[in-house]
């Protein structure tokens, strides 16, 4: 069973492209959200959601430093060990989310971006996280198909209880009929 003794610094982590897009997405959503609460009383005059386009950026700030933190200090390996596909489903469901909300932040910034600069910067680093996050989402898309993909093949090799029978794999299924 996995133990906290079991986490320490992954230097190697910091060289791969999630680590490397991780940071990006820090960095860009930290600019967002400074660009959306820099004219916040400017942005309600035009009534473009400001609110909206700086609680995406947090929340994606937060997030992407919550995990780049989880992965550099080993803690995701060690909960994967136990838990790999709830793992991987639970971030994957956080970067659809993400994807969805930065998305609409984007728009809304995107309807007023040449009334002001700050309502530009926004609308630009809005669709930059966008596309962050959307390559964030593919990157955990292709894991989660690997362990998908891992776990049908296993659960294959597992005795299936079919009616009045033990079947050791699908080849007794076929003979079975």
């Amino acid at each position: 069973m996995p133990s906290l003794s079991d986490i320490e610094l992954n230097k190697e982590y910091l060289r791969t492209k999630p680590a490397i897009l991780k940071l990006a997405e820090v960095f860009i959503s930290l600019c967002c959200f400074i660009s959306a609460v820099v004219k916040y009383a400017l942005w309600n005059e035009f009534g473009t959601g400001a609110s909206f386009v700086a609680f995406a950026s947090f929340l994606s700030f937060v997030g992407s430093v919550a995990l780049f933190l989880l992965n550099l200090f080993g803690a995701i390996a060690v909960i994967r060990r136990k838990f790999a596909f709830y793992t991987v489903l639970c971030e994957l469901g956080y970067y659809v989310v993400l994807l969805i909300f930065v998305f609409v932040a984007a728009i809304l910034s995107s309807k007023n971006a040449k009334l002001h600069s700050a309502i530009g910067a926004a609308t630009f680093f809005s669709w930059v996280l966008f596309v962050l996050v959307a390559a964030q989402l593919a990157f955990q898309a292709i894991l989660f198909k690997g362990i998908y993909k891992d776990l049908f093949i296993l659960s294959q090799q597992v005795t299936i209880i079919f009616p009045f029978k033990l079947l050791r794999n699908t080849q007794d299924l076929d003979n079975s009929r």
